[in-house]
């Protein structure tokens, strides 16, 4: 097997990918501290560590947070978010988590921390404030419904590879 990126979808077809790929452009010009948000599964892990590996190879001021499993649980939590806002993050990422994170988005935007989820769980008919929502099934068109949470953090990724032009360093 030879598999190719050109054989795969590409990633500005995602729905929400382009506003978070310019929403992460400003944050690394303006070297806004960014925190990769995710779960504590594999398919979490794999996609903070994508989105971690390409924000740092652009420059970005990027950490991440993985919720401890038995005392934090899964998602997105309120306790984390206001300690990554203390800690002066001003752009959060979510990986395989966040779209049904209603408190916890709103507790973002009150403590001015923005946020951009990334997240492949069923969608509610309304969704959480975010600067920008990274999720296949947000258009029915959208040719993989069936994607996971690291394979729409790679979609963001390649994105930013494109907007930047990284070429070979990736």
């Amino acid at each position: 097997m030879r598999p190719k990126l050109t054989e795969l979808i590409q990633p500005e077809q995602m729905p929400g990918v382009e506003t978070a790929v310019r929403r992460l452009k400003q944050a690394i010009r303006d070297k806004e501290k960014i925190t990769v948000y995710g779960d504590y599964d594999v398919d979490g892990i794999t996609g903070v560590s994508i989105l971690w590996q390409i924000l740092t190879l652009l420059g970005a001021d990027v950490d991440y947070y993985i919720p401890h499993r038995i005392d934090e649980g899964y998602g997105l939590n309120e306790e984390a978010v206001r300690a990554l806002a203390k800690s002066g993050s001003k752009l959060l990422i979510t990986v395989d988590c966040g779209v049904t994170a209603f408190s916890s988005a709103e507790l973002a935007g009150q403590l001015g921390l923005e946020m951009i989820i990334t997240d492949h769980h069923q969608p509610e008919p309304e969704l959480p404030e975010a600067v920008a929502i990274v999720h296949p099934a947000l258009e029915k068109s959208y040719a993989n419904q069936d994607s996971s949470g690291s394979m729409v953090a790679f979609k963001l990724a390649w994105a930013m590879a494109n907007e930047f032009n990284a070429g070979r360093k990736l």
